[in-house]
Formats: C-alpha cells, structure tokens, sequence
C-alpha cells in the first residue's frame, strides 16, 4: 500500500452569498479536478448537487471534495452559508483540521461570521481569511479590515493588495515580505527566534519567515488575509499555496488503535446507508469489524468509499486523517464514535434549534427515495 500524502481537512466557511461555492469551483478546476467551473446562478456548481440547492443557488448540505494540490490531498467541505442549515456545519466543524473563511469586500462581517468564527477559536482550528469580491462597487478594503480587527482577531497579516478595488477590472497583487518591517515585527512578536534576529540588525530571510508564518498560523497566533475575486479565479491559486503551506498535517496514526466519527448519513440507491467517517487513529478496510462506542454495539464493514465528485469510488483502506465512506452499519447514527474515542474532539452547538421536526416514511424501504 502506497504511503499515504499528507492531508488537509479543509472547511470552506462564510455567511450565505460571500462566494465560498465559487471558490470551491475554482479550487476543482486548478486541480485539475473537473475540466470546467460550475456557476451557482446556472444551478451548475459541482458541490450544489441537490435539486433545491441548484433551484436556489444556495447550499444546503455540506459537500465533501477531494483533490490534489502540489502533492497534497485535500479533503475540502464546502458547508451551507445559511443560518437556517447551522446543524452542518456544525457536524463539518468536528472533523475540520482548518479552514478558510470568506468574506465580502462588501457586506463585511454578517449575521453568521461572528458565531463561526467564535466556533472555530473554540475548536482551536487555524484559519485563513479570503475577502472576496474585491470588483464589487462599495468595495472599502481598509474599512472591513478595521472591522476584522475589531470584531474578530487583531493579528492579521496582509499577503496581498487589491489594484483597481471596488472596479469590475480589479486585481491583486502579492505583498514583498523583504523589508517590510511591520510585517517582519507581527511575524516575529510570535517567534522568539525571529524577535532577537530583528531587534539585533541581523538579516531575516524569507523563508524564516515564511517558517514563522507557518508555526504561528498552526497555533492561531497569527491569520492570513488574502483578497480576491472567486467568480474571476483571482486569488484561487495563491490561496491553495497558502493553503498546503501554512496549514498542518492532518494525518494521524495509521498503526493505532481504530478511532473515528460519524459525521454524515446518505442513502444510496444501490449502496442502501452510507456513513460519512472522519478517521482520527488506525486503519479500517472492508470486512473488518469495529466498536460503535456510542451505541455499544459491533459493526461489520461490508464496503470503504470514497467520494467522487458525483459517485461512490471504492477505497483500499480509510487512514488515520483521512475522511471516507463506510458501508454495512444499518443503526449507524451521525455523531456515533467509532473504536477509542479519546482522539475524537468534542462537537460545538452553534445555536440551538427553535423547533425540531423529523419526517420519516411509513415503509423503510420508502427511505431512498425520501
């Protein structure tokens, strides 16, 4: 069995229309992963799959894509912007190892940001911001920033800057990290290392900074701003950079003991119940029995899948770190834990429901097609 590429397990987050659906788009199709981007409006963007979700150019369930990027597989979850679809991303918060979260240049921090953002510091998962929409009259760079910082963290680091903002021809341009010594003070504030270098005279070079970006991005001390233009692919390709660059590893130990979580259910037609799995330790292939901790209970694994854009694709074996699909758990439940449960971190409510309603069919075999 090849080794298996280092990993990471990317949430896509932003308050509904900020874009994060059209940089998914762009991400897929730099990848090389589809041959040409979907459009939200056209109802034909490859993570809007559901009917209503193409109906109404929104999303309503989270999608999970993978690709590659430089050597690097990147599991990424593109999750609902609308308060009202909360519950997933809610269950794609608990198995995010970062994330990216999008802004408008115009309508700044929304209804949605702020609790995201408190949801993630809570989980301790690091971020990258992306403030889209930078073409967009009422585009005001240096007000959002100003918000951003009042709102949400004061140690932002520019990466880049907007030419033209607030025009349709607006672009960006990446920012020289040589010489720039507020830059060179925030990073190293974070690095004592650095900090001595700089108060001696000593040179810095770039990629001491960019290791110190690196580290104080992984412990939340520091977040990238990049600023772009998804539905244009401006800034796409320098946020998967970052992406791969800044943020960790997030494999696990593949000898360990069988640790995951049950973070989605789909019914498949021909599959019948599909847990979607988070794995955080071990390894699980098809055949091979596991403890539903939660429900104290053995489940035998008939299948592992992984998801291909529109399709089920077989999977050798799920690793630690990896996200996959599992088949022959008939009482499986989202949030059940799988095997140790001390790997698996705690969940986090972003608000609590006014009003619960389930609908089921009065036949079981009824239950796909529901």
């Amino acid at each position: 069995m090849a080794e298996l590429k280092e990993i990471r397990n990317l949430g896509i987050l932003a308050h509904v229309d900020a874009g994060k659906t059209t940089l998914t788009e762009n991400m897929l199709l730099l990848s090389g992963r589809i041959k040409s981007a979907g459009n939200v409006n056209k109802g034909t963007s490859i993570s809007d799959g559901m009917t209503v979700e193409k109906q109404r150019g929104i999303s309503v369930r989270a999608s999970i894509l993978t690709f590659d990027w430089k050597g690097v597989q990147i599991n990424l979850i593109d999750t609902p912007g609308h308060v009202d679809f909360s519950a997933e991303v809610e269950r794609s918060l608990r198995i995010l190892d970062c994330a990216v979260l999008v802004l408008s240049a115009v309508e700044g921090i929304q209804a949605q940001t702020e609790p995201i953002w408190d949801a993630l510091e809570a989980l301790d998962i690091p971020v990258i911001l992306f403030i889209n929409k930078i073409d967009r009259a009422g585009a005001n760079l240096d007000a959002l920033l100003g918000s951003i910082r009042r709102a949400l963290s004061q140690d932002l680091i520019l990466l880049n800057r907007p030419i033209n903002e607030g025009e349709p021809g607006a672009t960006t341009a990446e920012l020289d990290q040589v010489g720039d010594d507020s830059l060179i003070e925030m990073v190293a504030e974070h690095q004592d290392a650095l900090m001595e270098k700089y108060l001696n005279g000593e040179e810095i070079l770039p990629d001491e900074i960019e290791r110190a970006i690196t580290q104080s991005v992984a412990t939340r001390s520091l977040f990238p701003v990049l600023m772009g233009v998804a539905k244009n692919n401006i800034g796409t390709r320098e946020l998967l950079d970052r992406i791969v660059g800044y943020f960790p590893d997030g494999r696990g130990d593949a000898d360990g003991d069988v640790s995951g979580v049950v973070f989605r259910i789909d019914h498949d037609e021909k599959l019948g119940r599909v847990a979607g799995v988070r794995l955080y330790s071990g390894q699980i292939l098809a055949r091979d029995s596991v403890i539903n901790t939660t429900q104290d209970r053995e489940e035998k694994i008939t299948q592992v899948k992984r998801r291909a854009l529109d399709r089920y694709v077989d999977l050798e074996v799920l690793t630690a770190g990896d996200i996959g699909y599992l088949c022959g758990m008939p009482a499986v439940r989202i949030g059940d834990v799988l095997g140790d449960p001390g790997p698996v971190p705690q969940g986090y409510v972003l608000s609590e429901p006014l009003l619960s309603v389930q609908v089921i069919p009065e036949d079981v075999s009824e239950l796909t097609r529901l």
